[in-house]
């Protein structure tokens, strides 16, 4: 209490005025989260490295032919270019990878 005395000194003016909780909801938040004390947590991040994929992949791609242009055609082959050119770029990285080592 005594340095915030001796702070407001240091201004020409100076006036306090409370606001009511329920006004200022914001602030009984911060104010509730800053009395509340995390000692009791533990310090420690977990981590668990698997051996094997948890979750088994299956690429599905279902290809039914029709006589003449259809409208899918366009997007099955926007599709199946972008999958590969996927595939490219993520082969491409490992193999930077693997010459940076």
């Amino acid at each position: 209490m005594e340095k915030a005395k001796t702070l407001i000194n240091g201004f020409k003016k100076f006036s306090i005025e409370q606001v009511p909780r329920s006004e200022n909801k914001k602030a009984d938040a911060l104010s509730k989260i800053a009395s509340t004390s995390f000692a009791h947590l533990t310090k420690q991040v977990l981590v668990e490295v698997l051996k094997e994929k948890s979750i088994d992949e299956k690429e599905i791609l279902t290809v039914m032919e029709e006589e003449g242009h259809t409208l899918m055609i366009p997007l099955l082959e926007y599709l199946t270019k972008a999958r590969c050119q996927q595939k490219q770029r993520k082969h491409g990285q490992s193999k930077l990878n693997k010459g940076n080592m």
